[in-house]
């Protein structure tokens, strides 16, 4: 009976070293290959971003050279080229997060099937010690035929119960690993969402980059005569735009006061006027502009849907609408407290009059931006809204006003 017991207790300790052991191995192989994956992953995406970077100075050359038909087609092409790469390492990185989420989602898996490995082991370990411990040391001396066989099992019970206290360490720091791995995988989560939310951009950015491509092919029909008119329509309605908003803000602004309407309060918060779930498509000042040397892109294009309600980015007064026409640049203007005006350029449908009131968020025009169409304006790649906020008549960039 005592070597039954003896050979019970040795029995335990073995199942739990080989439950240990054995699974340790076998995940150990399953992680090599992955980080062997993963390694790849990386290296590819370094290899990618090299690639782009030498675009990017034969990009920066290019923007110095004198601005013909040629050089702008060749910048689109360079940019066509260098997005790809982007987006293939936005779909790489995208693989790379996957695999470390599926490691980890393996970790986990193995983590909680240790744990209850353990609970199973505690829990047999436990009762074989309560059935020892409810006898009296009396009890075992007096039924042990030696003082050798009483220490012995004495020296048994004291081994479980070192093994118990162990597992239970075991158990615990396991479960801290485990709660750590669920945290990291909830970031690693959030993470693939905005990778997959940047290769979503990207795709629409080489679609608006192909368009405005397309577009100068057969606005120009490869005539280096034609881009020099379209730069000259661009450059005048430019100059006119410009000079138009800032002098009737000053006049609207004097009229107002004249008439007991102050607007020197306080610059109030923007919303976005149409949603922003597309992503931008030219920047404020942006360098990749195609007209940046005649003139600054004074505003943002926002990626909108032919036909998108626009709503005032905040309460104002309707200084100036332009309906454009088939072929002009329609446009509506806002003039709101503490010097800040807005502008929404490139509208197919005004839905305000001039010289009225709007709140904030109520619908004041559709937007357009598709070549042709009324409202887009001589130059226009694509549908979009685009954006520009001035301050006592100077334009500034948007994106820090937005929330």
């Amino acid at each position: 009976m005592r070597a039954f017991r003896r050979n019970l207790i040795w029995m335990f300790i073995i199942i739990l070293l080989t439950q240990l052991v054995v699974p340790s191995l076998v995940r150990a192989e399953e992680v090599g290959e992955l980080q062997a994956a993963l390694r790849e992953k990386l290296q590819r995406i370094e290899d990618l971003k090299k690639k782009a970077a030498a675009y990017e100075a034969n990009l920066q050359l290019k923007r110095q050279e004198r601005l013909t038909l040629s050089n702008q087609i060749t910048i689109l092409t360079d940019r066509i080229s260098k997005t790809n790469l982007d987006i293939e390492v936005a779909r790489t990185s995208i693989e790379a997060t996957n695999l470390e989420i599926h490691g980890l989602e393996e970790d986990i898996s193995a983590k909680g099937k240790q744990i209850l490995n353990y609970k199973d082991q505690l829990g047999a370990l436990v009762r074989w010690l309560a059935r020892e411990q409810n006898r009296t040391i009396i009890q075992v001396f007096f039924t042990r035929s030696s003082f050798a066989d009483f220490y012995g099992e004495l020296k048994q019970v004291k081994t479980v119960q070192t093994n118990v206290t162990n597992l239970v360490k075991e158990v615990e720091t396991l479960k801290t690993k485990l709660n750590d791995d669920k945290e990291e995988l909830e970031e690693k989560r959030q993470r693939l969402a905005e990778e997959l939310a940047n290769l979503n951009q990207q795709q629409l950015s080489l679609e608006a980059q192909q368009e405005t491509k397309t577009y100068l092919l057969q606005e120009t029909r490869s005539s280096e005569q034609r881009f020099a008119v379209l730069l000259e329509d661009a450059r005048r309605e430019e100059e006119q735009t410009n000079l138009e908003i800032t002098n009737l803000e000053k006049e609207v602004r004097e009229r107002l006061r004249l008439e007991g309407l102050t607007t020197d309060g306080e610059r109030p918060a923007l919303i976005w006027p149409v949603p922003n779930n597309r992503g931008l498509s030219t920047l404020f000042h942006d360098p990749d502009y195609p007209f940046r040397r005649l003139f600054e892109h004074s505003g943002i294009d926002i990626r909108a849907y032919q036909g998108t309600s626009i709503r005032a980015a905040a309460s104002g007064y309707v200084a100036r609408v332009q309906t454009g026409g088939k072929r002009g640049y329609g446009f509506v203007m806002i003039i709101h407290n503490g010097g800040l005006a807005t502008v929404y350029g490139h509208v197919s449908k005004i839905m305000v009059k001039q010289d009225s009131f709007v709140a904030q968020g109520e619908v004041i025009a559709l937007s357009g931006g598709i070549p042709g169409t009324p409202g887009a304006g001589p130059f226009s790649t694509g549908p979009h809204l685009h954006l520009e906020t001035r301050f006592n008549g100077i334009p500034q960039d948007p994106l820090p006003l937005l929330p």
